[in-house]
């Protein structure tokens, strides 16, 4: 997963906690409150769409990006 992550050059300074499941999908906490939720499959299309889908939109602090899905981007600030 890091090597994923620096190869698309996201900044892994900034992710608080990795939190592995069994199912073999992975979320990242980030210091600003925001959680990640990735697939356990296609892992690298998910992190260029969260990519993507950053640099198009701001985000507000303690929001959540649900990418297991496929095809999907789910947000809740719940």
């Amino acid at each position: 997963l890091l090597y994923i992550l620096k190869n698309k050059k996201i900044e892994t300074n900034l992710i608080k906690n990795f939190h592995y499941f069994q199912s073999k999908r992975w979320d990242l906490s980030f210091y600003d409150g925001n959680l990640l939720r990735l697939p356990s499959k296609n892992l690298e299309k998910a992190i260029e769409n969260f990519i993507a889908f950053k640099k198009q939109n701001d985000l507000i602090n303690n929001t959540t990006i649900d990418l297991r899905i496929s095809d999907r981007i789910i947000i809740s600030n719940e």
